[in-house]
C-alpha cells in the first residue's frame, strides 16, 4: 500500500475507529491493525509502527466504493443523509 502516513495522537484512536466504523470484537468492514510502515522519500526513512484499517475480505462484497476515493466527501454526504 502506498499513501500518506499521518501522525495522530494515540488518544484519538477511538475517534479514528468511529470514522472507520471499526468496532473491536464485532464483525465490521474495517478492522484496525498495527503494521510497520516502510517510509521512503525525503525525511526520515525506516520502519514506523502505524495503525491501518484494511477492509475485512468477508465484507468486501458489501462495501461501498467511494467515487474518486475522496472519503471526506463520502463521509460528509453520509452525515447529511443521516440528519434527514
Amino acid at each position: 500500500v502506498r499513501g500518506a502516513v499521518l501522525q495522530v495522537d494515540p488518544a484519538l484512536n477511538a475517534l479514528m475507529d468511529e470514522i472507520e466504523e471499526s468496532h473491536r470484537g464485532k464483525p465490521c468492514c474495517f478492522v484496525r491493525r498495527t503494521v510497520s510502515a516502510s517510509l521512503e522519500g525525503a525525511g526520515p526513512t525506516g520502519l514506523l509502527p502505524c495503525e491501518y484499517y484494511p477492509i475485512d475480505p468477508a465484507f468486501r462484497a458489501a462495501a461501498v466504493d467511494i467515487a474518486g476515493e475522496d472519503w471526506i466527501a463520502h463521509r460528509l454526504s453520509r452525515t447529511k443523509q443521516d440528519a434527514r
